[in-house]
């Protein structure tokens, strides 16, 4: 993705600048405020999403 490209080349160049304080303990409060509103297979697609973005970019969550 360019994203990640992106992420990594300005990694390179100026060290780790980006940082987010949440777990999946607050997107799944965030999703559930939500859930009544969407599909389950759409609410769960996004939260199975965001578990996958939270273990690729570990490192830059608090």
């Amino acid at each position: 993705m360019k994203i990640d490209i992106q992420v990594d080349e300005a990694e390179k160049l100026y060290g780790v600048q980006l940082q987010f304080e949440f777990n999946i303990k607050d997107i799944k409060k965030e999703l559930d405020q939500i859930r009544k509103f969407y599909p389950a297979e759409v609410s769960n697609r996004v939260e199975e999403l965001m578990r996958i973005q939270i273990r690729k970019y570990g490192y830059l969550i608090k």
